[in-house]
Parts: structure tokens; sequence; C-alpha cells
């Protein structure tokens, strides 16, 4: 079974970068899922963008040579890099999370996020029901805290 964590995130935009850097930093490829061919070339785009003197060598998993990439870019569950960690972004799934080392689930925190925080709190868990151990990390207090295993639901605060 692979390795479950969750992030509810204030603002995915500032997280999803900084989590890829991990993985590259470990050697890792990885494959971010989101729910559409817009969103794909929406975080495509922003992966190039997002700051000024940063580089995360991605592609699209529809492009050609996506193979090499060390990041692919899929709103399907193509995954031509050999990915060992699996991004799963809100509106997004995947029936073979599992053959993945580590599946990450990604999703904003907010009150205006209320039913995307619910299901991943469904999905939360039943994959503690099945046996799973998820993490769960969220902000609060401005801070990133390890959420226990029966914790109530995502708190929607802002930091």
């Amino acid at each position: 079974m692979s390795e479950i964590v969750f992030y509810a995130a204030p603002r995915v935009r500032a997280l999803l970068p900084r989590l890829l850097e991990a993985c590259l930093a470990r050697d890792w490829r990885a494959v971010v899922q989101t729910a559409s061919p817009q969103e794909s070339a929406a975080w495509d785009e922003w992966l190039w963008t997002y700051a000024p003197n940063s580089f995360l060598p991605h592609g699209c998993a529809d492009a050609k040579h996506a193979e090499d990439q060390p990041i692919c870019i899929s709103h399907s569950d193509a995954a031509p890099n050999k990915a060992q960690a699996l991004f799963l972004l809100e509106g997004s799934a995947r029936a073979d999370a599992d053959k993945f080392q580590r599946c990450i689930y990604v999703f904003e925190d907010s009150t205006d996020k209320k039913d995307w925080c619910a299901a991943m709190e469904e999905k939360w868990q039943a994959l503690c029901a099945a046996g799973a151990s998820p993490v769960w990390w969220q902000r609060a207090g401005g801070r990133w805290q390890k959420r226990p295993a029966n914790a109530p639901q995502a708190s929607g605060e802002k930091p």
C-alpha cells in the first residue's frame, strides 16, 4: 500500500511547488493529476512562472518526451515518467493510486470549498477504516500541524 498524505492548504498554488521541489530533492519523479485539460494547462504555466528564481522541470503527460520529465502534469491516468509520487489535486481521482510509493491529496481548506473538504474527510475516514495510516497536514495558527487520526474535519481556517 502507498504512503498516503493529505495536505489541507489555504493556498494550493503556494504549496504544490514546494512539495514538488521536495520530491526532486529525493530524486523522485512525480505526476500531478488534475481534473481537466484546462487545469493541466494552467498548472503547466504556473510551474514555469511561480517564482522568479526557481525552476521545476516538468511537462504534460500527453506531450512529446513526457517519459523523460521528472514531473508530469496529467488530467488522465497517464504516468509516462514512472513516478514514485502521485499528487491528486481537487476534483481528480485515480483507481491505481496504490501503485505509487506516495499518494498525496492536495486541496484548498477554506470555507468556500466545504464540499471538497468534506469529500476529503470521507476519503480519510474510509482509508483509516480500511486499515491504512494516512497522514493529514493542515495549517493551524500559521504553522503546519499533523492532525491525529481521529481528529475532526478540516477547519477552513485562514492563516
